[in-house]
């Protein structure tokens, strides 16, 4: 009987990815969503995928020092899902063909990106059939509208979009079972796990743009999984193969780092805890001090390593590239602060992720409709009223349940990373794109179903039977 009565963890997150991936594939093949800007650039370097495929680490296509700072991991993800269609056409066309003249056929090709030498190999293969199209004039059009533009040789371009977007929603799918998986340590019960989950993966924000092929699904999977990773290792609980989780969360913020470069907060986010771990115990302090050395240098060793391994641009001179990845992202931000108008110091910032998640009727946490054609209506604004009273009891409890302990709590430790990641966003959020608080989300609905969890106590202990929802 036991074996059926644990069925429930295994079949629980099957049936939440089937469901997930089924609603975002909905959404994503539906020619009405727009085509967003920043797909262009990451499928048109999917080549890269080909190049390491090949072991042609020598490519003239790598030599991007000054031209392209993005790491790669995004481009070999979405590569994996055009790589068959690509194959199938390379039977046809001989050995000489290669991915980057696949993606022009497809009407993918982005010169900033390419170095004189590349530029020359490839621009002859540029005919009157490509379709002279792009992020500049296209974004926040539907696709059927860009087909309607650019007639019949677009079809091919749409397949291209629908077949990146898929991997977006397949890790977006991943990243909703994580949200459960966390939830259900947390929560210790199944309804309010998958109603937290289901909140966080209905979400506007999340919906929108982790369905669309650019960095945000995949950075939403592996920060929750760095976010599980992490307290598994800080919930108390001793594991015996504690250094190999050590190294796993090492590759984790390894891999979210080759999505996004922001990725390194968790290493930050990891000392912090450490620190703050050392500091609430006081016995054995020395050999906690070495332990807690020990750690952190494995954690950045590794991280490291598998950081580099990952991205051939880094092989050459990998101190001189990292340094560079990170210069161009700042000066890229305050260009983007200076043409489109930023937020220029803490106040700034602090005011505007607030307004998004706590303004009049929350747009970001609305289940996703249509995102951009939101009218303001009573049920919306109730919406939002709501979720403030929750967020509010939830602070609450999670505040009481603390106070109570005589060590962190895991809703204090979620709370912690919530505060550690709001905090960064405080330096570096120089544009006013909310795109950028996509990974907030998930904390705010932990924090929502804790105030949940409030109601049902107050009803038990009113009294009122809820086994259902609340276990002690």
């Amino acid at each position: 009987m036991k074996k059926y009565a644990n069925l429930h963890k295994f079949i629980v997150p099957v049936l939440i990815f089937f469901i997930s991936f089924t609603f975002y594939k909905d959404k994503t093949n539906n020619l009405n969503s727009v085509f967003y800007w920043d797909e262009y650039p990451w499928i048109s370097r999917t080549y890269y995928l080909d190049l390491v495929i090949n072991r042609d680490l020598e490519n003239d296509l790598w030599n991007v020092y000054e031209i392209d700072k993005d790491p790669k991991l995004t481009q070999y993800i979405y590569g994996l899902f055009l790589y068959p269609d690509y194959l199938k056409v390379k039977r046809n066309k001989g050995k000489n063909y290669d991915m980057v003249r696949y993606l022009i056929d497809n009407n993918f090709y982005d010169r900033q990106f390419l170095n004189d030498i590349s530029k020359l190999r490839y621009d002859k293969y540029l005919d009157k059939n490509f379709v002279n199209w792009g992020p500049e004039k296209d974004t926040g059009k539907p696709l059927n509208y860009l087909l309607r533009e650019y007639g019949k040789k677009f079809e091919k371009t749409i397949n291209v979009i629908l077949k990146a977007r898929l991997g977006a929603v397949f890790f977006l799918s991943l990243s909703v079972v994580l949200a459960y998986v966390i939830s259900q340590s947390i929560f210790k019960n199944t309804i309010l796990s998958v109603l937290v989950s289901f909140l966080y993966g209905t979400s506007s924000l999340v919906v929108f743009f982790g369905t669309k092929a650019q960095t945000e699904s995949l950075f939403l999977f592996f920060i929750n999984l760095a976010i599980l990773t992490i307290i598994k290792l800080f919930s108390g609980n001793k594991f015996k193969k504690r250094y190999l989780l050590l190294i796993a969360l090492s590759l984790i913020i390894a891999l979210t780092n080759q999505v996004k470069l922001i990725g390194i907060l968790l290493i930050l986010i990891f000392f912090f805890l450490s620190f703050l771990t050392l500091a609430l115990k006081e016995k054995n302090l020395w050999f906690r001090i070495k332990k807690l050395i020990l750690e952190n240098f494995l954690v950045v060793f590794f991280f490291v390593f598998f950081y580099i391994l990952l991205d051939p641009f880094l092989y050459k001179n990998p101190a001189k590239n990292i340094c560079y990845q990170y210069q161009l992202s700042h000066e890229m931000a305050k260009d983007q602060q200076r043409i489109y108008g930023g937020l220029s110091n803490i106040k700034e910032r602090a005011s505007y992720i607030n307004s998004q998640f706590l303004g009049t009727f929350n747009y970001l946490l609305q289940p996703y409709s249509s995102y951009y054609g939101y009218r303001v209506s009573v049920p919306l604004f109730l919406y939002g009223v709501l979720l403030k009273f929750l967020i509010i009891l939830g602070l609450v409890r999670i505040s009481w349940r603390q106070y109570l302990s005589k060590k962190p709590t895991l809703e204090t430790l979620i709370i912690i990373i919530f505060l550690l990641f709001y905090a960064s966003l405080l330096y570096y959020l120089h544009v006013g794109w909310n795109r950028y608080l996509v990974h907030l989300v998930f904390f705010i609905y932990i924090i929502v179903g804790q105030g949940l969890v409030y109601i049902f106590d107050i009803i038990k202990y009113s009294g009122v039977p809820f086994k259902l929802w609340y276990k002690k």
